[in-house]
């Protein structure tokens, strides 16, 4: 996924402009750049690489490697990024969002699809269309992470969806990657379509409607495909020119069969230089878990005060991120890490002018509730109308933080 955005990989390979250590290269050694709890980290590792003997006796990458046996950036990545944890055995069981922050430094943000309800395939399209366009990395999953907590008919219908899904060659739990949309005029109709790529290069492709092998690909269409100008100055660029029948992962599908085949997408968010924001960093011990007629102390936990006030903007758009450290950065524990991990959620609520804190409860005054998820980070992002409001973290149970 990383490697369809050429400038954010040549900043995470230490290759660009404005960071460049290739000249060290030349000597066997390489510099990588990962963020670790928000910070930046610098990695240098040599060219060797795990290895393992095959049956013809050549030795190959033990662990993640290019399908061209003459390339060894993932190699070396994967590299780098261990030793950045102490161990190999520290990347299991990862999440594709939080390899994409530690990678990059950027904030990720989930959109959960229900395939079984009414999206609108129009506005979808339109919101992959201008996160492609703005060179967001975008991942695309059928995830079935939380499939054990659902109830048996909403089970089942999950588990129908991914024998249909496999059956026409997307496969559950891959991320695929979006590399851009199309919207094609066939047969006098607008057609949407998005291309996205097997994170196994050269795996399987999607079969059904408009894949590589759908004879609706006329010479005439596959020109009108090829000719578009996606993005300005991206005319030439070989990513947006799409090849038939490659065998190389990449394949396009229309908006509505994406619809019923990913159910999660993932969004790095790269905000631009006109945004304005703050951090904090702190923690609290003991927290005191989530609103409830039983717990009467959850206001006792942290309280983050901000005001909005503008003459020209009537609203604003806020975009919060609760993070706690990362357990794979601890060398003595092991995995599974999500048994290390507290479920987080937050409280936005306004408040008068004058107030300073916020002592009691008033629905009247919930401005958004993020439930508690046991993940390393939870966001969410809302409008806003000038005011002063209380961002209140929290634990899904009370003493979680000890």
């Amino acid at each position: 996924m990383v490697a369809s955005e050429e400038r954010l990989f040549d900043m995470l390979c230490c290759q660009s402009t404005l960071l460049d250590f290739t000249q060290y290269r030349k000597y066997g050694i390489y510099v990588f750049r990962f963020y670790k709890n928000s910070l930046p980290y610098f990695v240098i590792i040599d060219d060797r690489v795990p290895c393992m003997q095959k049956l013809d006796s050549q030795p190959v990458p033990y662990f993640a490697r290019c399908e061209n046996a003459n390339f060894f950036w993932v190699s070396l990545i994967e590299k780098a990024f261990a030793k950045l944890h102490g161990r190999y055995f520290a990347l299991e069981q990862g999440k594709v969002e939080n390899a994409l922050t530690d990678m990059l430094g950027v904030t990720t943000e989930d959109l959960h699809i229900d395939p079984f309800e009414q999206t609108d395939p129009g506005k979808l399209f339109e919101c992959l269309k201008v996160l492609s366009y703005n060179h967001c990395i975008v991942g695309c999953t059928l995830s079935n992470e939380h499939v054990n907590q659902l109830g048996n008919e909403a089970k089942t219908k999950h588990q129908n969806l991914e024998r249909t899904a496999k059956a026409s060659g997307i496969i559950a739990g891959y991320t695929y990657s979006l590399l851009d949309v199309r919207e094609l005029t066939v047969a006098g109709k607008l057609t949407r379509l998005v291309r996205l790529r097997n994170p196994w290069a050269g795996g399987q492709e999607w079969t059904g409607a408009f894949s590589d092998l759908d004879d609706v690909w006329s010479p005439d269409l596959k020109k009108q495909l090829n000719t578009q100008d996606i993005q300005e100055g991206q005319k030439t660029s070989s990513r947006f020119s799409h090849a038939w029948n490659q065998g190389d992962g990449i394949f396009l599908m229309k908006i509505e069969d994406f619809m019923s085949c990913f159910n999660q997408i993932s969004i790095c968010r790269d905000f631009p230089d006109n945004f304005n924001g703050i951090k904090y960093e702190g923690e609290w011990n003991p927290s005191y878990g989530f609103p409830h007629p039983k717990n009467v102390k959850w206001l006792s936990n942290p309280q983050y005060i901000f005001s909005f006030h503008s003459f020209s903007a009537k609203e604003t758009r806020v975009c919060i991120q609760l993070s706690q450290k990362d357990p794979r950065f601890i060398p003595t524990l092991r995995p599974p890490f999500k048994k290390q991990m507290c479920g987080l959620g937050m409280v936005l609520m306004k408040m008068g002018s004058v107030q300073l804190q916020i002592k009691t409860y008033n629905p009247r005054d919930l401005v958004l509730i993020k439930k508690a998820k046991t993940h390393r980070t939870v966001y969410v992002s809302t409008i806003l109308t000038p005011g002063k409001y209380c961002l209140i973290p929290l634990t899904k149970y009370s003493g979680d933080c000890t």
